[in-house]
């Protein structure tokens, strides 16, 4: 469903097409929307950004405007230089800062990754020839402007949910007793797509080829 169709649909539900509640459902249906796809790493937010050379010039990377696919988190990361490939493994940049004091100078093929805020950056270092890699996270939510034709993130199968957290908000703003029913119909919802989403399952666990102990030896989860 776009987003103008669930404007329109919740303005018919409360049976008021004026401008002025056109403009506040458009803010609910935003909100509500940036706090279903933030809940939970949800399986039908996965995106994969294939073939992305990361180097020097253009590290540590944005990942909410650096790739093709806005990102709100990292889940894993392939170097597709490597055969067969590699993946990376995550770390911290105190852990970086903490293995030698010139680390930025420190060089060999990137073998961890970590995050500062919404950057990504990469340890050892990138080179000027970078390598290719794939970025397997979750995508970001935007908020959409009036009118606008573009898909929801939220699947079609749960575009009720959005529905009722939405009819929640009009009717607690109209001051209507159906505000209740309607979050007890979204908190079911919620209930029935967490019972069904797959994303916070057993994970793969990758075989890595170099010695666990080769370039961060204070890494606990990962050594």
């Amino acid at each position: 469903m776009t987003f103008a169709a669930l404007v329109a649909l919740i303005q018919n539900e409360i049976n008021d097409n004026t401008s002025q509640m056109q403009t506040r459902i458009e803010g609910w249906v935003n909100d509500a929307h940036h706090e279903i796809c933030a809940y939970r790493d949800w399986v039908w937010l996965e995106a994969v950004v294939t073939s992305i050379t990361l180097k020097t010039s253009n590290l540590p990377i944005n990942i909410q405007t650096g790739f093709s696919t806005p990102l709100r988190k990292i889940l894993d990361i392939l170097d597709y230089t490597a055969s067969p490939y590699d993946p990376l493994r995550e770390s911290t940049s105190d852990e970086v800062r903490g293995f030698m004091q010139n680390y930025a100078n420190f060089t060999d093929i990137p073998e961890y990754y970590y995050m500062i805020g919404v950057t990504l950056d990469l340890f050892p270092p990138a080179d000027a020839t970078g390598r290719s890699y794939s970025i397997r996270g979750t995508k970001l939510a935007s908020s959409y402007t009036t009118g606008s034709t573009s898909a929801l993130l939220v699947p079609d199968r749960w575009v009720s949910a959005l529905k009722y957290s939405v009819l929640y908000r009009a009717w607690a703003w109209l001051n209507d007793p159906r505000a209740a029913t309607s979050i007890a119909e979204f908190n079911r919802l919620l209930d029935k797509m967490l019972s069904e989403d797959t994303s916070e399952g057993a994970k793969i666990q990758y075989a890595h080829r170099r010695p666990p102990n080769s370039i961060l030896p204070r890494l606990i989860d990962n050594s």
